[in-house]
């Protein structure tokens, strides 16, 4: 990344629909460099994890306020990897998928019935683990290395994770066991 770390980085906005215009209506520095966000879909929860190369990165859980946006920070649980990139809440909600970009670690983090996250779960290392050292030999060797970008749900029985990888400029699949977490590589 280029430039300097942003002193806000969480704003929160109200979409008019008719006018289709923005009200800011807050905005936090509560979290560092946040990459990706995920609302939950019956809560008024927010998601987002960090990214960073140097350091096991973190999931952080802030409620939102229907009316003043205000976020308050609930929690957070360690990726136990870096550069976190991508979040997936499964279809029952008792589970969060992710997937650590750098080091191509993926894994289960549990839900509680409030939409609290606990500490990761089930994670899955790449067979051959990522051994660039800085972002200039991540540049130079990308396509040598595996680097899992996302992990999504088949929308048909929840059972099914894709995740795509931009250093193997492959799919991989795995069964995703709602009970336990497991993801089963197939």
């Amino acid at each position: 990344p280029r430039g300097y770390p942003a002193t806000d980085t969480l704003w929160v906005y109200r979409l008019h629909r008719k006018s289709a215009t923005l009200t800011l209506l807050t905005k936090t520095s509560a979290i560092s460099n946040p990459a990706f966000i995920r609302f939950h879909p019956q809560k008024n929860i927010l998601y987002t994890c960090t990214e960073d190369i140097t350091k096991d990165n973190e999931i952080v859980a802030f409620s939102v306020s229907p009316t003043t946006g205000e976020l308050v920070k609930l929690g957070s649980v360690s990726a136990e990897g870096k550069s976190t990139c991508y979040l997936t809440i499964a279809a029952d909600q008792r589970h969060m998928l992710f997937v650590n970009y750098w080091d191509s670690v993926i894994g289960t983090i549990p839900v509680s019935p409030t939409g609290l996250l606990g500490p990761v779960k089930h994670k899955r290392a790449p067979a051959t683990p990522v051994v660039a050292r800085d972002i200039a030999d991540h540049l130079n060797n990308r396509q040598s290395e595996p680097h899992a970008h996302a992990i999504v749900l088949d929308p048909y029985v929840n059972r099914v994770a894709y995740v795509p990888d931009l250093g193997e400029d492959d799919i991989k699949q795995y069964v995703y066991d709602e009970a336990t977490g497991q993801l089963r590589y197939t």
